[in-house]
């Protein structure tokens, strides 16, 4: 069984025939003529169709690894390797609800099996199906109360819910065995360069998987907060604090900072940077910025809330006499995309839309009008890589939570020219006064790799929103973000590459 840490966990099996630490392909090659010529005398069977999928997974041959995969299922549909690798396989090329069918499958056909079921959970929790997550981790540790992948899936989940305390305890046990996950697609370095990333076991690190392209790195998981320091750091030869919520995991980037100066070592990103992006701190830090406009925020807790909009501490910003005045923004401390989040117009439906929210530790903020003229809020993406800033994508919406899923795409050409252009030449679409003040946000931020999401002012200034670099590069089907995508990733490998015949110092 082979347990591996990314953006989301899957816990893959393995079959009777797998490859054991090929030194490279042309074994993994020599391995799958053993496989053939033991089906010519025997003819295929689930297990020798779902061994030589895994090795095709491992010499990068997904289409091919599909067929086998499906060939193997024909002949036992209950088949538990190829059910749960096929599902890994289809999660990892962003097939989620395909994962789901084939994880469902495989813990309905095999009820005591915990791994199936954390599979299945991880799927749904991708999808935003919390009750159900919630519902199949509590079956996979009813089968395996001690099964540390289903402790670590509840931690996501948890942090999803808000309850960041109690994630917490949940990342203790999943963790408490094993911090250090090696790459476990079997395949030899070749060449790759060998990442470490520093994670933190939530829904709160930088979405690497698709810049760390097996096929180019060999990446090295390791969760900093649980990493005994009286062992050596796995070998590597770049650094990625992966670590990027400020205000969920204080203590996981102490950790990565503790691990990073025992070992003599820097990181992209370093940690002590990324503490300084929590969305207090950017508020007032890059609020004071020329050109910049930030949204007064307060972090408070539900009892300070529940007490009555007359509390001081609601209406007074620390010591300034600053003050929030309806209507409000409120969210969920440390959650993203738009969960949790609540516009308040009235002192009543503030103590209403308080009660319900998750968690207790809350962001109350006020709340910036950005619509421009035509009534359409705008949300503009951009990332700093390596001192370069790079568009992503620019959202429409009618909405002022404003999410590519509910982006206004009925102007049809007129919007897609107005983000042709932010994406093709943003200096000239933002105007150079955003731009400059883009550029001091940059250098306020000093991070490797980070995002802003903003909008304008008529006058051209940047409501900045956030700063951090927790932010997503999707590939959405649309080409001509996909294409500013594929630039921001060439550029972060271009990073990883430079770093690693520079300043970060190889461990061996």
């Amino acid at each position: 069984m082979f347990d591996y840490v990314c953006e989301c966990e899957s816990v893959r099996e393995g079959g009777k025939v797998t490859a054991s630490g090929p030194d490279d392909k042309a074994d993994l090659r020599l391995l799958l003529s053993q496989i053939a010529r033991e089906m010519d005398r025997i003819g295929p069977t689930a297990e020798t169709l779902t061994a030589k999928a895994d090795l095709l997974v491992q010499l990068g041959e997904p289409d091919a690894a599909r067929l086998a995969y499906l060939a193997a299922l024909q002949i036992d549909e209950t088949h538990l390797f190829a059910l749960n690798n096929f599902g890994a396989l289809a999660e990892a090329g962003g097939f989620i609800s395909a994962a789901t069918t084939l994880y469902a499958q495989a813990a309905n056909a095999h009820p005591k099996d915990a791994a199936s079921k954390v599979n299945l959970a991880s799927a749904l929790l991708r999808l935003g199906q919390l009750d159900a997550a919630e519902a199949t981790l509590d079956q996979a540790l009813a089968a395996d109360p001690h099964f540390a992948p289903a402790h670590r899936a509840r931690a996501r989940l948890l942090s999803r819910q808000g309850e960041a305390r109690l994630a917490r305890e949940s990342l203790k046990c999943g963790f408490a065995d094993q911090a250090v996950f090696p790459p476990t697609d079997g395949r030899p370095p070749s060449g790759r360069p060998r990442v470490l990333k520093l994670i933190s076991g939530l829904e709160a690190d930088t979405p690497l998987d698709p810049i760390l392209d097996p096929d180019r790195f060999q990446v090295t998981a390791l969760a900093a907060e649980f990493f005994d320091l009286n062992s050596p750091p796995p070998p590597h030869d770049v650094i990625w604090n992966a670590i990027a919520e400020a205000d969920l995991c204080a203590e996981g980037l102490s950790a990565a900072q503790t691990c990073l100066e025992a070992w003599g070592a820097v990181a992209i990103n370093p940690p002590e940077k990324v503490r300084l992006t929590g969305r207090c701190e950017t508020a007032q830090r890059l609020g004071a910025l020329v050109g910049v406009v930030t949204a007064p925020i307060l972090a408070l807790t539900k009892p300070d809330l529940l007490a009555g909009p007359a509390n001081p501490c609601l209406l007074k910003l620390g010591e300034t006499g600053s003050r929030l005045s309806f209507p409000l923004a409120i969210r969920t401390r440390g959650l993203h995309f738009g969960q949790a989040f609540e516009r308040v117009e009235t002192a009543d439906e503030l103590i209403q839309t308080v009660a319900r929210l998750p968690g207790d530790d809350l962001f109350v903020m006020a709340f910036l009008d950005t619509r421009g003229e035509d009534g359409l809020y705008r949300k503009y993406r951009m990332m700093s890589v390596a001192g370069q800033l790079l568009p992503v994508h620019l959202a429409r919406s009618r909405h002022w939570k404003v999410h590519l899923a509910n982006a206004e795409e009925s102007a049809g050409e007129a919007h897609a020219r107005e983000e042709e252009r932010f994406l093709t030449d943003p200096a000239a679409a933002l105007g150079q006064p955003a731009f400059e003040a883009l550029r001091r946000i940059q250098a306020a931020v000093s991070l490797d790799y980070f995002g802003m999401d903003f909008a304008l002012t008529p006058s051209g200034q940047v409501v900045l929103f956030e700063a951090n670099a927790a932010m997503a590069v999707p590939l959405t089907g649309n080409a001509p973000r996909d294409e500013a995508a594929r630039l921001i990733q060439a550029a972060a490998r271009q990073m990883i590459h430079g770093r690693r015949q520079s300043d970060l110092r190889p461990s061996r």
